[in-house]
């Protein structure tokens, strides 16, 4: 089963079609097939922590490789900015700051609305106590 994403990867891009979402969509099968369910517990003890590690090693990755693409976009886009009369470049940094703004507001407004649901639908109060109900 570990296997599966990787298998499902190679296929699709071997046929011509987005092997990322191929394994996204394997792994999400696999999530929603219950076969980890019914294994035994010291495998999915081993897979539990197998996965937090490469989760924990892959979101690493990710950063790293975000860190060394970084100088090389700012170079470019200082380079491009500077080349074009049109743009300036404290309205780049002007449109990095707004767009930062506005993704910290979506997250909040997303965050606090999603509180409010959970509280609404999930929960339920028995003689001033909340009760949290779980099927």
């Amino acid at each position: 089963m570990f296997l599966l994403p990787f298998a499902s990867y190679l296929i699709a891009e071997h046929i011509g079609v987005s092997g990322i979402l191929a394994a996204v969509a394997a792994g999400m099968t696999i999530t929603r097939s219950g076969v980890m369910r019914r294994a035994p517990l010291a495998m999915r003890l081993r897979a539990n922590s197998t996965w937090a590690m490469l989760e924990f090693v892959f979101n690493g990755m990710v950063f790293l490789l975000l860190g060394l693409q970084l100088p090389g976009i700012l170079e470019s886009s200082l380079a491009a900015a500077e080349a074009d009369p049109n743009v300036e470049t404290w309205m780049l940094f002007t449109d990095i700051v707004l767009i930062y703004a506005a993704l910290m507001l979506v997250r909040f407004g997303w965050l606090w609305t999603m509180k409010k649901f959970s509280l609404r639908f999930f929960e339920e109060e028995t003689d001033g106590v909340r009760q949290l109900d779980v099927a």
